[in-house]
């Protein structure tokens, strides 16, 4: 190799180093608050890889999905799936405090509202109504992330018109799931929503993104979903595990 090509290569070298280390800052606000805080917690960071070629979203499932091991890592797979769907190699199921981060409802709300994402609200009285006004709202043929009561979830209305969400914590039965005939029968039983007034709690925390028309494809998101990414060997799923 000639002093041209050495020089070129350590030059790719110190590119990549500089990947791999832990995001101190960002022109966000809230990206600057994120990176904080996890480094002040002391969780782990795992720089995410583009992927050797983009996944189908069955791939993708296959990769992701698991019964859940974790105290509950709902938030942070779906964050996982819109990553994979960037083209991105990142795997979750991680838990501790990386867990804990992601799963804090206030942390999400953060996160719908940072800059190039569209999010989309609802008035109500209960975590039910508001969830089920988010659902009215969803496009034919458009995935969603969708935060409402005590889960979080992939969701999507099809061309025939049936609602889904996605499915990615069962040990057994992973994938799109309809949502009863009733909506409100699913949100209670998966999403933990309920009839019960919470004083404007869910109008102002729950949300869901508009995943096709928000940037998610970012050096910030990238870099936060490196506090998610877990090795293969890592990650907290099995058949052991649990839908949560």
């Amino acid at each position: 190799m000639d002093k041209d090509g050495k020089i070129e290569e350590r030059i790719e070298l110190s590119k990549e180093i500089r990947k791999a280390e832990k995001p101190r800052k960002s022109d966000d606000e809230i990206y600057n608050y994120f990176f904080k805080n996890l480094n002040a917690n002391g969780v782990e960071y795992n720089y995410v890889r583009d992927l050797d070629k983009k996944l189908s979203s069955e791939e993708i499932i296959k990769r992701l999905a698991g019964g859940d091991m974790t105290k509950g890592s709902c938030a942070s797979v779906g964050l996982a799936y819109i990553g994979q769907k960037q083209g991105w190699d990142v795997l979750d199921f991680r838990d501790g405090q990386s867990r804990i981060f992601f799963s804090c409802s206030a942390n999400l709300f953060k996160l719908s509202k940072t800059n190039g994402i569209r999010s989309l609200r609802a008035d109500g009285k209960s975590s039910m109504t508001v969830g089920n006004r988010l659902l009215k709202q969803i496009e034919a043929d458009k995935e969603y992330y969708l935060c409402v009561g005590k889960h979080a979830s992939i969701v999507r209305k099809t061309d025939t018109g049936k609602l889904q969400y996605l499915e990615l914590q069962s040990s057994s039965h992973n994938g799109w799931i309809d949502f009863d005939g009733n909506p409100k029968y699913t949100l209670h039983e998966r999403f933990g929503c309920t009839t019960t007034s919470d004083r404007g709690a869910s109008s102002y925390f729950d949300f869901m993104i508009d995943i096709a028309e928000s940037d998610f494809k970012t050096q910030d998101f990238k870099s936060l979903l490196g506090y998610i990414n877990t090795a293969n060997s890592e990650q907290r799923k099995g058949t052991h595990g649990t839908i949560k």
